[in-house]
């Protein structure tokens, strides 16, 4: 069997002369940290608004169907769907939709994560715990005489 042994100059031969140009990645403007960041901004957001139109129970009658004058100065589709919120608001736990509750559930655990994350400490520690037995103690042997011995 022959070896045949080929130089650089082989390998490269029938490509083009011009080197490959070498173009960097973009860098992301925004890392997913950020993103992540943001689109829990939005959802705390939404969940805010429902919260607080469903705090506005208090501004209607049970079963209400018109809005009330102090929200005419809203936009009226914002204040049909804090009228529908409201109402919803009204009802039991059993009866009103889970969009109240899902509401409530996001708000808070967004806001507890939050908190969580500002008091972790910055830095792990790499603790490790070791736990050996230690032999038992050995005591000398004494004899003991009783009274009824003498």
């Amino acid at each position: 069997m022959e070896t045949r042994t080929r130089s650089v100059d082989d390998l490269f031969s029938g490509l083009p002369e011009a080197p490959a140009e070498i173009v960097p990645r973009p860098r992301m403007e925004v890392s997913p940290h950020e993103r992540l960041k943001k689109i829990e901004d939005d959802i705390l957001k939404k969940a805010m608004i429902t919260i607080d139109e469903a705090m506005s129970w208090r501004d209607i009658d049970p079963g209400e169907k018109n809005i009330p004058p102090d929200w005419m100065d809203m936009d009226p589709d914002e204040a049909v769907k804090r009228l529908r919120v409201a109402n919803a608001a009204w009802m039991n736990k059993k009866e009103a939709p889970v969009g109240l509750n899902i509401a409530k559930d996001v708000l808070v655990g967004i806001i507890k994560a939050r908190a969580t994350e500002k008091a972790a400490p910055m830095h792990t520690l790499n603790i490790m715990h070791v736990q050996m037995t230690a032999p038992m103690p050995q005591f000398d042997v004494i004899q003991l005489e009783a009274e009824n011995d003498k």
